[in-house]
């Protein structure tokens, strides 16, 4: 039913934007993040973490409104 009314929809390219930078910046956090969970959450492990999620998505953000 719905494929009659909508028709067949192709899905957007998404990742045109992500490309070796972003996948680094996003290695970095997820780094920092799993340091974070292992370190039972220490003060200086989470600030770090905190950063380094800022700063991905200030990363990221600016990479998709200069596609």
């Amino acid at each position: 039913m719905a494929e009659e009314v909508l028709g067949i929809m192709e899905p957007a390219n998404k990742g045109a934007w992500f490309d070796y930078e972003c996948q680094g910046t996003t290695e970095n956090e997820n780094k920092a993040c799993r340091n974070m969970q292992q370190g039972y959450g220490t003060r200086s492990l989470t600030e770090e973490y905190k950063e380094n999620r800022r700063r991905e998505r200030q990363f990221i953000k600016e990479r998709k409104k200069n596609r």
